[in-house]
């Protein structure tokens, strides 16, 4: 149902129909997390991350999901899992994310190229100390941050047009 394809030089991954099933995306981060889903802003959090992760429900297609993270002091992670009405895992954190430390203008939208920006770097595997297992994120995602270590990174993916 779900595949891939490259769109302006980048991988997507696409819904092979317009009735796309409904889809759960849980995300976590240490510390305060920003969720965009096709540039429309879901929430924010806390440094209460361990009472996370957020979850978003979508019934309709979508293509982009972009996280802002700020550490503010401590480990520095990202996790977050998309999973089908069927509770299969389609698409987790892990190092095909592209991030950057310097957000660009529109950077939360579903056009916006990434072709710049660094591929994310995974810091542990869920369930991994300090953090834990976290919520119902899948358990195939990795924590994932940017190398050298900045106090605020912005991740995103794009599952297709």
């Amino acid at each position: 149902q779900w595949y891939q394809r490259r769109v302006r030089g980048e991988e997507v991954r696409e819904c092979n129909n317009q009735d796309c099933p409904e889809s759960k995306l849980r995300a976590t981060c240490d510390d305060i997390l920003e969720v965009y889903v096709d540039g429309v802003k879901q929430s924010d959090t806390d440094n209460s991350f361990i009472n996370w992760p957020k979850e978003s429900v979508f019934q309709k297609k979508f293509r982009s999901v972009a996280l802002k993270c700020e550490n503010v002091g401590g480990p520095a992670g990202i996790l977050a899992s998309i999973e089908n009405d069927q509770g299969t895992t389609i698409l987790s954190t892990d190092s095909s994310w592209k991030c950057t430390s310097t957000p660009e203008e529109g950077w939360t939208e579903t056009d916006f190229s990434t072709a710049n920006w660094q591929n994310a770097v995974k810091v542990g595997d869920h369930g991994d100390s300090p953090w834990g297992t976290i919520g119902d994120i899948s358990p195939d995602a990795d924590w994932i941050w940017l190398s050298g270590n900045p106090l605020t990174i912005y991740c995103r993916i794009t599952l297709g047009n």
